[in-house]
């Protein structure tokens, strides 16, 4: 028999990183770490109880994965699945798409060089 564990998780740094780092065991007993993305020791710890209140609520698979969603794919997702008829009018389902493409853009947009949008937006061909 295993033995009892003090604590189901805890918080440590790592020396390359500035975020808090968490350590706990999930349901089936395997240890997980990841990063909280929060310098704030007091969000760290509101994260790690949040990770272990999913955990003991049997919730924790699904928390992990609606965070590693993209927009791109949640949108698909909802376009497919809640956006045309007979759900909602055609003119919605059009209008949601028009939409998400704008956000998708703009989001892009965002995280890359003007060269790397010009490439993606197929008005140039630049080689790099």
């Amino acid at each position: 028999m295993a033995r009892p564990r003090k604590h189901d998780g805890s918080l440590f740094r790592k020396e390359e990183s500035k975020f808090w780092w968490m350590d706990y065991r999930d349901r089936a007993g395997k240890r997980q770490r990841e990063s909280t993305n929060t310098e704030d020791w007091d969000e760290a710890q509101k994260r790690l109880r949040e990770r272990l209140q999913a955990r003991d609520g049997n919730t924790l698979p699904l928390l992990r994965k609606g965070e590693q969603l993209t927009f791109a794919q949640w949108s698909a997702h909802f376009l497919e699945g809640f956006s045309k008829p007979p759900i909602r009018a055609q003119k919605t389902h059009l209008s949601y798409s028009r939409v998400s493409a704008g956000i998708k853009q703009r989001h892009f947009r965002r995280f890359c060089s003007s060269k790397e949008h010009t490439q993606w937006r197929g008005r140039g061909t630049h080689s790099t």
